[in-house]
């Protein structure tokens, strides 16, 4: 099983760089077919939520005007972060409970907890952590959550308040550790620094609509975009000469293969454990 799973593996992530736009709605496919399959709206709203933008960036006064001037603040690193919606090690027995004292409804089955556990770790909580460097004299590194959420999400990846919508938050070095721990898969565009002032930077990550969908406006259409634009300001930004803007679009080109093809080898890997399942029992 495992050299099937590294063989499609490899052979997805080839033929899903070529084509970024058809793989992304292969990938929603995925997402949906999980989503009916599997029960998942037990307990989880699927309905359109209205968002806003919340943002708790642990700034004075002068710290943004020094962050706004021309060289005051560089993006050094994009980590396009993503985690399972429960986690790993979860027995069906926790999922059941969590499903009833969320959801309200005792009479749900210890079987359908288990498909639900199955179905939410195919599918990821995506966020991203921002490394900047101030400019200037000092080269201290500030660090930046952005991520969508929905309300009573369970997957936030901070200790973000606020109902649906963006959330932008200050990281403390020494929190970054919860955020960046083990179960979490990290995949780095590395930005080269480039110059954003604050207030740009802001832009870009309100840039998507706050509302959230679990179906159709989520925190992966939010992550994969926001990274998209951060990466064209990057190409953008003065100073970046041709091969500079070539590496990163390969950096973004990458980082999208390697999303699609992580999320075929899980799925594959859920169906193949399914119908081994099917097979033994009979």
């Amino acid at each position: 099983m495992s050299q099937f799973l590294s063989s499609l593996s490899n052979s997805s992530r080839a033929s899903l760089a070529s084509s970024s736009t058809a793989s992304h709605k292969l990938k929603r496919g995925i997402a949906q077919i999980a989503l009916d399959s599997s029960n998942l709206s037990m307990g989880v709203n699927l309905n359109v939520q209205d968002g806003d933008y919340f943002e708790t960036l642990e700034l004075g006064t002068n710290d943004k005007k020094a962050l706004n001037e021309p060289q005051g603040l560089a993006l050094i690193k994009i980590d396009y972060c993503q985690r399972g919606l429960m986690g790993q090690f979860m027995s069906s027995a926790d999922v059941l409970q969590s499903l009833r004292k969320d959801s309200g409804l005792p009479d749900v089955s210890l079987e359908q907890a288990g498909k639900v556990k199955e179905m939410r770790n195919l599918i990821n909580h995506d966020y991203l952590v921002l490394e900047l460097q101030r400019g200037g004299s000092s080269s201290e590194m500030l660090y930046i959550l952005a991520q969508k959420l929905g309300r009573m999400s369970s997957t936030s990846s901070s200790n973000s308040t606020g109902g649906a919508g963006i959330h932008i938050t200050s990281i403390p070095v020494n929190s970054l550790r919860e955020i960046l721990h083990d179960g979490v898969k990290v995949h780095s565009v590395d930005c080269g620094k480039k110059f954003i002032p604050l207030d740009k930077l802001n832009s870009i990550l309100q840039k998507e609509d706050p509302n959230y969908s679990l179906r159709n406006n989520n925190c992966w259409d939010y992550a994969l975009a926001t990274t998209k634009w951060l990466v064209m300001e990057c190409i953008r930004a003065e100073g970046t000469d041709r091969d500079e803007k070539d590496r990163l679009q390969q950096e973004l080109d990458n980082l999208e293969a390697n999303l699609n093809a992580k999320q075929m080898f899980s799925t594959a890997k859920i169906l193949f454990e399914r119908a081994t399942n099917m097979l033994t029992s009979r």
